[in-house]
């Protein structure tokens, strides 16, 4: 199984589910598709995205976390599903309890600066 993380960077995107599937539209025309059990986590880098209520159910559904980032690329919200509180209360203890550099560090990849990262993704992301 392929986990992906979904990264919406444009503005204008609509996001839905269909049928367990995670949909991204643009002035009503399908930009992408991709089956919610693929999904490992969607980022909203978008300052006007749109999200329908039943696609946020079926995220939490799915215990999929949706972070929201802002215009500096750093995540500013999360929403995540109370049916897997405990596997995230883990992590974030985890998290919580690690040296001050990893948490710092975590997003980041070796040997590039802060400012060259503003627009790249990781290989494993799929953009819209």
């Amino acid at each position: 199984m392929t986990w992906r993380i979904i990264e919406v960077v444009e503005d204008g995107r609509y996001l839905h589910s269909e049928r367990n599937w995670l949909v991204v539209e643009e002035k009503g025309h399908k930009t992408g598709r991709i089956p919610l059990v693929d999904v490992q986590s969607v980022f909203v880098h978008a300052r006007h995205a749109t999200y329908s209520h039943g696609l946020l159910q079926r995220l939490a559904e799915y215990e999929i976390p949706l972070v929201v980032w802002d215009n500096r690329h750093e995540p500013v919200a999360i929403m995540l599903s109370l049916t897997g509180h405990h596997k995230h209360a883990g992590r974030a203890r985890a998290q919580a309890e690690s040296k001050l550099p990893a948490p710092k560090t975590c997003l980041a990849r070796p040997g590039e600066s802060k400012d060259s990262r503003a627009g790249a993704f990781p290989q494993f992301c799929q953009s819209f």
